[in-house]
């Protein structure tokens, strides 16, 4: 059944632009948000394109590539780096329009270490200089471990802002794992 006053489903160059997608994510040939994202991207927010955005929010809710109420399913994603060296490192630069939550974080792989290792996770606004701390954690262990500090409510980061993580200590290579999902 067609929108309410809406031009006719044929006409729209959103089906037509579709139409040999399938709505099931995890299928060949599945619209995906970066898809989804590309055709807000080309749809101005005006009375002409009034149908065309109502088209988009059916298939954002059809397929779940799209979220107005929590993370987007297959978007979770874990960043993994191993450095040799000190210093900031960057672990999410969020594109224009994108919103992720920050899931967690852990150490691992740390070789050659003396004394401590201190791993540091912030959010950071590289335009103004401005950073935020979350977590702030120092051990000498060289196994596995998680990066925790006091439970925060959900910490999203978005456009401008980056988040990074920052090592020191002295040691041969110290890996670090941070997760995020896709909320917007």
């Amino acid at each position: 059944m067609p929108l309410p006053d809406a031009n006719p489903p044929e006409d729209s160059r959103l089906y037509e632009e579709l139409k040999s997608k399938t709505a099931l994510p995890s299928a060949t040939g599945a619209i995906t948000s970066d898809l989804v994202d590309n055709l807000k991207n080309a749809t101005f927010c005006d009375a002409d394109n009034e149908d065309q955005l109502r088209r988009l929010v059916l298939l954002m809710q059809a397929t779940g590539v799209g979220s107005m109420s929590g993370p987007i399913p297959g978007t979770q994603t874990i960043f993994e780096d191993t450095q040799t060296g000190t210093g900031y490192f960057t672990a999410l630069t969020p594109g224009v329009g994108e919103v992720w939550q920050f899931v967690g974080a852990s150490a691992s792989g740390t070789t050659g270490l003396s004394g401590n290792r201190t791993t540091e996770i912030d959010i950071y606004h590289p335009t103004d200089d401005k950073r935020c701390l979350v977590i702030d954690v120092s051990s000498s262990s060289t196994s596995d471990y998680p990066l925790t500090e006091t439970n925060f409510a959900p910490i999203y980061i978005s456009y401008p802002f980056v988040m990074r993580y920052r090592l020191e200590g002295t040691f041969t290579s110290a890996s670090t794992q941070i997760c995020f999902i896709r909320v917007r």
